[in-house]
Parts: C-alpha cells; structure tokens; sequence
C-alpha cells in the first residue's frame, strides 16, 4: 500500500493530504508541523516543543495532545500511536519551497 505525501506550508500555513487541502486550527497545524520535523513524540513533548507554558498550567497536557491528535486523524491525517514512544505521522513529507 502505498503511503500518502503530506505538504506543509510554513509560510502560508497551510497543509496538504495528497492534493487536497486541509482546513486545521492554530494548534492542530502547531501539532502537525511538530511532528512531521521531530518525528515520533510524545504528546507531553509535543506540547513542550510548541507551546512550552503547557507544562506549567496545571492542566492534564497528555489529555490535550490526545484531543488535538484525534482532530487532526478525524480530518484525515494517518497518524499513528505506539504505546510508551508516542505518535507517529504515517505519510511522506513533501516540503515546500518558497522564493
């Protein structure tokens, strides 16, 4: 089977699956981009590397990761999850080139 390509726009912020496009949030594309650089994380990782006060508000950040990954796989992005070593995108990075 054949994996999908995955283009991220950082400068248009906008992101491609295959040839169509994806409508994310702020953080849904923050998450997104974080992993397709820094490859498998866990999602208290994932929360550090892109909004490091996360760690420090009390809040559950595992629980809010998991939310934010079950978007992003509901608008389609094959992310996957290993128990332990964290998440995982399942798609080829494609990048793209600005002038």
């Amino acid at each position: 089977m054949e994996r999908p390509t995955i283009k991220i726009d950082d400068y248009d912020r906008c992101v491609y699956l295959g040839n169509s496009e994806i409508d994310l949030t702020k953080t849904e594309f923050e998450v997104l981009n974080f992993l397709l650089k820094h490859g498998r994380r866990t999602g208290c990782e994932i929360a550090h590397g892109i909004r490091p006060g996360w760690q420090n508000t009390g809040s559950d950040v595992a629980t809010l990761m998991k939310w934010h990954i079950k978007h992003l796989r509901d608008k389609g992005v094959p992310i996957s999850t290993k128990r332990g070593f964290g998440y995982r995108i399942e798609a080829d990075p494609v990048e793209v080139q600005h002038a």
